[in-house]
């Protein structure tokens, strides 16, 4: 009959059940020593986000467009370079002037959950009106945090620091006097991501965006 029973091994045990216990013990051994790759995949976000948009500003050309511009990243089609300097062609007068160009700021970033979010609660915010360099579609924003290091096209990052809001965003075309203090408000905790980078290279809309391990200390 197929539905006969397993024979029966020392002590009368069916022989699957054997065989399950054999193979259970040795997963529980491999969990230990290599990790559990769910796991893994969980605390990764579970999925690979993908770049949807990169953008720079250039340099200012005079004080008095420093001062007045919009702190929005126009649309760079073809991507950009990336070296331990940032993104070519983008310019942060802040970094650049107080901060002597460092690295922990070299790259921004933003995710899409947040912009839409900001979307749905009225807020006219277009891609790019942030200052990010790089606007990420697929993984939430709590994908990244302090410390995240990260695949982004060919380029290695990590994540150094939260963006603060701050009165440039009142800048934008669209922002009013009004309610700017309101939008900066809103803003905490969710303004985007800066990330230094490790190993230069390229990004461009379509890169995927991956999870690296932090190399252990010690």
């Amino acid at each position: 009959s197929l539905c006969a029973a397993a024979p029966a091994v020392g002590g009368g045990r069916p022989m699957e059940s054997v065989v399950s216990n054999v193979v259970s013990t040795l997963t529980g051994l491999l969990s230990k020593v290599f990790g559990d790759p769910a796991l893994k995949q969980e605390e990764a976000g579970g999925r690979e986000g993908v770049v949807v948009r990169t953008g720079v500003r250039a340099k200012p050309t005079s004080e008095g467009e420093a001062r007045n511009r919009s702190p929005n990243k126009p649309t760079v089609q073809a991507g950009f370079a990336v070296t331990r300097d940032g993104a070519q062609g983008d310019y942060n007068q802040y970094r650049a002037t107080v901060l002597k160009n460092t690295g922990d700021r070299a790259l921004s970033l933003m995710t899409t959950d947040v912009l839409g979010a900001l979307q749905s609660e009225g807020w006219t915010l277009q891609e790019g009106d942030l200052g990010e360099n790089i606007l990420v579609s697929g993984i939430n924003y709590a994908f990244f945090y302090v410390g995240k290091r990260f695949t982004v096209g060919s380029v290695l990052a990590q994540v150094t620091e939260p963006i603060q809001p701050c009165a440039n965003l009142c800048r934008l075309p669209w922002m009013t006097p009004s309610v700017c203090p309101s939008f900066i408000k809103t803003l905490t905790a969710r303004r985007g991501w800066y990330a230094k980078v490790i190993s230069e290279g390229r990004v461009s809309v379509g890169d995927a965006v991956i999870d690296v391990a932090v190399p252990a200390v010690g």
